[in-house]
């Protein structure tokens, strides 16, 4: 069984600096097992998931920040064992 834990925490601010007051803004923090767990995966991921974005909000690429992280899989024991 393919189980994958997804978390996700956005925070949208009212600016992205001192000269940008009033500009809209979205840091995103994305967290997956097995997704994020490398920067090649991280590289082929961030395009889409900055126009996944700014088709979805509404914003350009210079008013989002996107944090993308890896989830450690809980380990569990079974019967004496370590579940793989």
């Amino acid at each position: 069984m393919n189980r994958r834990k997804y978390q996700t925490s956005n925070y949208v601010l009212p600016f992205q600096g001192p000269n940008s007051e009033g500009t809209p803004y979205i840091w995103i923090e994305i967290r997956a097992m097995n997704v994020f767990d490398s920067q090649d995966n991280c590289e082929s991921l961030c395009p889409k998931l900055f126009e996944a974005v700014m088709r979805l909000i509404g914003l350009s690429k210079e008013q989002i920040h996107i944090l993308m992280g890896p989830v450690e899989p809980f380990q569990m024991g079974h019967n004496g064992e370590m579940l793989r």
